[in-house]
């Protein structure tokens, strides 16, 4: 990990540091930072998947408080949008309050931008839908045959209209109770919500554990 000036002032190359726990010490207080905390999520699924996460880049523009741009491969996070996060979480929104994990907010999302790169990166779309599927079966849910109507089961509820998409709260898709009310937003954050709880959980529910399984198998399978 790099040391980064706007995540903290402190410089360990400085004289205020001795060559030793200084710099032990200043990395340890950046990684309590939310940047810190996000790149743990990520090293979380670095490990369980064998894939390679580059860091976050921190940004301060208007928007997500972390998203990973599909077209760039770029993740981004914004340390203070983190009030997005906490609403998320304390409304039961996402799969981190959904199972109750330990990890904070920033931990969270750092496993889950950083699965959406996974899937980019190393899945294709059909090995994407094949995941979802395996975990439809394993939750006991309907299994579509094509991928327009996977798309289409596990996206909109009749409850959600497009112009009140952001409002989560109302989360009424197949996917609400075998993974989180996010997780019924459409494929990806279907797959992500389901590979994230895979990742943080030490008891991940039969739909993330049967997706987690699927994707690990095929990542296998591609480096044998």
């Amino acid at each position: 990990m790099t040391w980064d000036p706007r995540l903290h002032p402190r410089d360990p190359h400085s004289g205020e540091f001795s060559r030793g726990t200084g710099w032990v010490r200043a990395l340890s207080d950046q990684m309590a930072t939310p940047v810190g905390s996000f790149r743990r999520g990520q090293q979380h699924v670095e490990r369980t998947f064998g894939v390679s996460i580059p860091e976050a880049e921190v940004t301060s523009a208007p928007g997500p408080a972390a998203q990973m741009e599909h077209r760039s491969g770029k993740i981004l996070i914004n340390p203070g949008e983190v009030g997005r996060l906490e609403r998320f979480r304390s409304l039961g929104i996402s799969v981190g309050s959904a199972v109750g994990l330990p990890h904070d907010v920033w931990e969270e999302a750092g496993a889950h931008e950083a699965t959406h790169l996974l899937a980019r990166d190393h899945l294709t779309d059909e090995q994407q839908v094949e995941a979802l599927r395996a975990g439809a079966r394993a939750a006991g849910l309907p299994v579509p045959d094509d991928n327009e109507r996977m798309f289409l089961s596990y996206g909109w509820s009749t409850q959600i209209e497009q112009e009140s998409q952001m409002d989560y709260e109302r989360g009424t898709g197949v996917l609400s109770g075998a993974l989180s009310n996010y997780g019924s937003f459409g494929n990806h954050e279907a797959l992500a919500e389901a590979l994230t709880e895979y990742t943080l959980s030490p008891r991940p529910r039969p739909f993330a554990k049967a997706v987690g399984d699927h994707v690990l198998n095929v990542l296998r399978e591609v480096r044998t």
